[in-house]
């Protein structure tokens, strides 16, 4: 099974490297697909950097709960990032507040309900 797991690996991290070139030399990809890919993506890496550090913790005898509390503070960052990068888009007119709201407004609703315990 890991030998498998490793194999799979592999062979993705080779198909994403040609699709790399690919998407350099021809960026032209229908917006749809490409979301779900950029999502995809999002998620593996989130998760791959998670397993990675879970294995480095159990590996130098570490507790393996301070690597989530330290997995979930690192998107509490990313989060700040991306809202910081959202109020620039809007300040420059990339983003409309009325889109925005609509896309945000549920979970930032629901961040808000559980921030104000």
């Amino acid at each position: 099974m890991a030998d498998q797991l490793r194999d799979l690996v592999e062979s993705l991290t080779s198909g994403l490297q040609q699709l790399n070139k690919h998407l350099h030399s021809n960026p032209t990809i229908e917006p749809g697909v490409l979301s779900e890919f950029r999502s995809a993506v999002d998620d593996i890496r989130t998760t791959a950097w998670k397993v990675h550090e879970l294995a480095h913790a159990r590996h130098a005898a570490e507790d393996p709960q301070a690597v989530i509390a330290l997995v979930a503070r690192e998107r509490v960052k990313r989060f700040e990032q991306m809202a910081s990068n959202i109020c620039a888009d809007l300040d420059s007119g990339v983003l409309t507040p009325d889109l925005t709201r609509q896309t945000l407004s549920n979970p930032i609703t629901g961040l808000g309900k559980r921030l104000s315990v």
